[in-house]
């Protein structure tokens, strides 16, 4: 299981080295050019940074779960299903890869808050960034993270859930990827349903929500273990 995610990592780093090169380019040459620049090779520097950090706030929860529902299309998964490990494992291996890889675009993006604080107030691009920061203590920051973290793993165990299942619903069909993101939202409105049901109130505080998205998570993947290794084509 180790070696299944040491390979699928550096296969996956090895394809993508330049791209992180070029953002820490980037991100270089954001934090030392001088707060008082108004050059146009300044502003190409800042929007490239700008769009950096909304994209890789974005790939966070998708690239991982892309690869996830990619591996359940290509060849490569008949012989992953003869990997001498149990279905969970394999799955969780996958989730693992997935997290792993939706976490870097994150830290991407904590790397970008960073440069935002060392930069300060003075690029009024950067204003809503300090002010949403400002009004943050240490505990709503800790608590954020979390909530955060839980949220994209969450994203990542659901949707690849809507995948297998639209799989099983359709083995040899296309249009997949639309009808698990239409089993995504319905899982998405049921879980909203359940919740407004028991009267919570999301101000009341995270835990309750926290542990929503745990649940929602083990149930996910304990049914797509279930759906591929009893559902799913390639193991009948």
């Amino acid at each position: 299981m180790a070696n299944y995610i040491k390979w699928e990592l550096k296969d996956y780093f090895y394809k993508k080295y330049k791209l992180f090169i070029g953002i820490g380019i980037i991100f270089l040459l954001t934090a030392i050019i001088p707060d008082n620049s108004e050059s146009f090779f300044t502003g190409l520097i800042y929007l490239a940074f700008f769009l950096i950090m909304i994209v890789s706030l974005s790939f966070s929860f998708i690239i991982g779960t892309k690869r996830i529902t990619d591996s359940f299309k290509k060849k490569t998964f008949l012989l992953e299903s003869m990997i001498p490990l149990p279905v969970k494992k394999i799955l969780l291996s996958k989730f693992i890869i997935g997290f792993i890889i939706n976490f870097i675009y994150s830290f991407i993006g904590i790397i970008g808050l960073g440069i935002i604080l060392s930069k300060g107030a003075n690029i009024n691009l950067f204003d809503v960034f300090n002010e949403i920061l400002e009004n943050m203590n240490a505990i709503d920051f800790i608590r954020f993270c979390i909530c955060y973290i839980l949220s994209i793993i969450t994203f990542m165990a659901t949707i690849s859930f809507g995948f297998i299942l639209s799989k099983v619903l359709r083995p040899n069909g296309k249009g997949n990827n639309l009808l698990s993101i239409i089993i995504w939202f319905i899982l998405l409105y049921t879980i909203g349903y359940i919740i407004s049901s028991i009267g919570y109130d999301y101000n009341e505080g995270d835990i309750v929500l926290d542990i929503v998205y745990a649940i929602t998570t083990l149930l996910s993947y304990y049914v797509s273990s279930w759906l591929i290794e009893n559902k799913l084509e390639i193991y009948k």
